[in-house]
């Protein structure tokens, strides 16, 4: 976990503006499928993974707060976290 995290911070560049909450996000994700899977799975699939869990986080808290009516709206991101 701590190399993957460590890589994400290694790819900013100084005087970059980055979004803390999006890379946190990002870097967790990862971080949890690599060490989970323990470098059995293509980067490609990697990608997949932490594509599908953001999009998972991202709405799980939606689902669980609003109703259910506004979580079957045919939204992108309700799409996104069905899909995921």
């Amino acid at each position: 976990m701590a190399r993957e995290i460590t890589d994400g911070f290694d790819r900013w560049q100084d005087d970059q503006v980055v979004d803390m909450a999006a890379q946190a996000q990002a870097l967790t994700a990862r971080a949890i499928v690599v060490t989970l899977f323990d470098g059995t799975l293509g980067t490609a699939t990697v990608a997949t993974m932490v594509q599908d869990m953001s999009a998972i986080t991202a709405g799980i808290y939606t689902h669980a707060l609003l109703p259910a009516a506004y979580t079957r709206l045919p939204l992108p991101a309700h799409r996104r976290y069905s899909y995921a």
